[in-house]
């Protein structure tokens, strides 16, 4: 009955007998022994390489379970004698070889994948082989020797180690199904003459015991065969139907790949895209109702213009660099592709020491490095990318695009390459949405507001009176918002280049203001202060560095913030101080947070969180003020620093720094 459910299962496996009665016996005993096998070759030797790794492993597991069971035997012969027997030493040693055995396939075979079949099917043997010693030494008779003492033995004796032995044979060890079935004879059959030859006057009852290791014997025979071939049965139709499912996955992707090439003949590339994803839109009534209207800008022109029009013949600083660092990724994808990401961030932190002490002039460097900041934070990105295999080269069209994008090259925000493509497959009624329009206007308002606050606003509402903490606030409050002024800008320029929301993960947001003045912690405010600056941080430093603790990681990660503006004594004071106070909050917080049960972490707990104690809770929430309130403390002791003196034209030196603090 199994053998006509395999040949309905599986159309490839053997069927039932032949015609000749001689070749029907033959049939009929192979099929019983070993009843599936496909009929094409290929797919059977296909098969066994598929099945080679599952034989490994319960390898591995039968050598497991031989080396828990010896060494537990070898200790109970040696507790309860107090002496060393044969038995013991021979459980003893049979212990340390499979143990032997076990180390060299795990470390010396198996994880260096350098072991074949043939030499797989010798050291199965070699295993078979100290399996039966294991069940042979069980037999009950007297070995006549000091160091094995048995003064009584019955027929009993040995039984359950064979039926283990036998049963293990079938279930785990990768044998062929004859060759299991003789060892499941041999072995019980040789204790069987061992029980008859061994027997004496004196034990009348003895052919009883005898006929009772016999039913044990048959049964777990049957029992192995029936769960070999139940084992055989789901493998061989698992591995069926994983074939089938990948042949059906390559047809689909085939059909696909010729309608593309169909699609793609008549329509250009990125309109063929458009209509290939409203094709398989789940509202049908929208279907082939849709005009296809692209606009299409010249970006890396636009952007060299807005560049000339800023830094005037500093540009070329840019220019040499962004040729540079396309050189590089030639390079680099020509023979260490992996390597991009390192070659860019190793010559781009070269270029700006360079440029900064010899080549260009403070006041020139300092007006250019914005620009500089979101170039480099573009080409490392990009070599990144190139090395993690995301994307490949792109071309010199592209590149240049990506790098001068007018939207973005003077203000940012830093998109990734694949972010950036998304604006040529923008249409017209996109661009001219209700949203998109909302944005540009929001962002335009916002930073009006912002540039009002930080140069007239401030003064007015905290006069030079007041006291000089107070005074603290207000002159990094007045940075702060000149920060916002640029971020808000940013976006603007961003939306208007044709980047509306939802092109990119976080939109076009690139500052979030009121978690930064009223926030939660420090690391809500170097979250939020530049969320483009903070997801390319998060992206290229922190995870790569992370695997080797996040201290280092948070300290990599602020240090690779500092070197992105340059050799700025300042800059790099404020930024270490930040990660390293932001780090000292996270963990003491979340230290706070395990012993209180309480929502004190330095992030705001989801809506469902385990915590007993919640943020409404009024402890909770007056230690939550008091952190607040000491990072408002550490933003305007940080910020005070950023004033707009005449140093602020070439940035600030050492000696400036130290004094904002002194006075303080």
């Amino acid at each position: 009955m199994q053998n006509n459910s395999a040949d309905e299962t599986d159309p490839e496996m053997e069927g039932g007998p032949e015609t000749k009665p001689l070749t029907k016996r033959k049939n009929l005993m192979k099929r019983r022994l070993s009843p599936y096998k496909f009929k094409s070759e290929e797919l059977e030797k296909l098969y066994q390489r598929y099945i080679y790794n599952l034989q490994q492993s319960a390898l591995r597991y039968t050598l497991g379970v031989f080396i828990i069971l010896t060494a537990t035997l070898s200790a109970l012969e040696f507790a309860y004698i107090r002496d060393f027997t044969i038995y013991g030493l021979c459980h003893g040693i049979m212990c340390l070889i499979f143990i032997a055995m076990f180390i060299l396939m795990l470390f010396f075979l198996f994880k260096y994948d350098c072991m074949r079949e043939v030499h797989f099917r010798v050291v199965v043997h070699v295993i078979l082989f100290f399996m039966v010693c294991f069940a042979v030494l069980s037999f009950p008779f007297d070995l006549d020797h000091p160091l094995a003492p048995r003064p009584t033995y019955t027929h009993a004796d040995g039984v359950w180690q064979i039926v283990f032995v036998v049963f293990i044979i079938y279930s785990l060890v990768p044998l062929r199904t004859l060759l299991a079935v003789i060892c499941g004879v041999i072995i019980p059959a040789s204790h069987v003459v061992v029980c008859i030859v061994t027997k004496t006057e004196n034990d009348s009852d003895w052919w009883r015991q005898l006929v009772a290791n016999i039913i044990l014997f048959v049964s777990v025979n049957v029992a192995g065969i029936f769960i070999n071939n139940v084992t055989q049965r789901a493998q061989r139709k698992t591995f069926v139907d994983t074939r089938n499912c990948i042949a059906a996955r390559k047809e689909i992707q085939q059909e696909n790949e010729k309608l593309e090439r169909l699609l793609l003949s008549v329509l250009p590339q990125h309109v063929a895209s458009e209509v290939k994803d409203d094709i398989t839109m789940r509202d049908n009534e929208r279907q082939f109702h849709k005009i296809y209207i692209h606009h299409y800008e010249p970006v890396s022109m636009g952007g060299l213009v807005v560049l000339q029009m800023f830094f005037g013949y500093n540009i070329v600083y840019l220019l040499v660099c962004a040729a540079s660092v396309y050189v590089i990724l030639l390079l680099t994808s020509w023979k260490c592709q992996n390597g991009s990401g390192v070659a860019v961030a190793v010559f781009i932190f070269l270029f700006i020491v360079i440029c900064e002490l010899f080549l260009v002039e403070e006041k020139a460097w300092h007006s250019v490095r914005g620009a500089q900041i979101i170039l480099s934070m573009k080409v490392i990105g990009l070599g990144f990318d190139i090395s993690s295999g995301v994307m490949p080269l792109p071309s010199v069209t592209d590149y240049m695009a990506y790098i001068f994008n007018a939207g973005n090259v003077i203000f940012g925000p830093w998109i990734s390459f694949q972010d950036f493509k998304s604006i040529y497959s923008t249409n017209v009624s996109k661009c001219l949405s209700l949203e998109w329009m909302t944005k540009v206007m929001k962002s335009s308002v916002f930073s009006i507001l912002c540039l009002s606050f930080s140069t007239c606003f401030g003064s007015w509402i905290i006069l030079d009176g007041n006291y000089k903490w107070v005074r603290a606030y207000r002159d990094a409050q007045s940075f702060r918002f000149s920060h916002y002024f640029v971020c808000f800008v940013s976006e603007t320029t961003a939306a208007l280049a044709g980047i509306s929301p939802g092109d990119i993960e976080y939109g076009v947001t690139v500052t979030r203001p009121l978690s930064v003045e009223l926030p939660r912690s420090l690391v809500e405010v170097v979250t939020n202060w530049n969320l483009p600056m903070h997801n390319w941080l998060k992206t290229y430093v922190f995870k790569i560095a992370r695997p080797h603790g996040t201290f280092l990681a948070v300290i990599l990660t602020y240090i690779a913030s500092s070197l992105l503006h340059g050799l700025n004594f300042q800059l790099a004071a404020v930024l270490l101080s930040l990660g390293l106070y932001s780090y000292v909050e996270m963990t003491f917080r979340r230290k706070l947070s395990r012993i209180f049960d309480a929502c004190l972490e330095a992030r705001s707990c989801r809506e469902n969180c385990p915590h007993t104690y919640k943020n409404n809770h009024p402890y909770i929430w007056i230690t939550n003020l008091a952190f607040g309130c000491l990072a408002i403390f550490h933003l305007a002791y940080l910020g005070l620093m950023f004033d707009s003196s005449v140093e602020a034209e070439k940035g600030y030196n050492m000696s400036h720094t130290l004094q904002k603090w002194c006075v303080i």
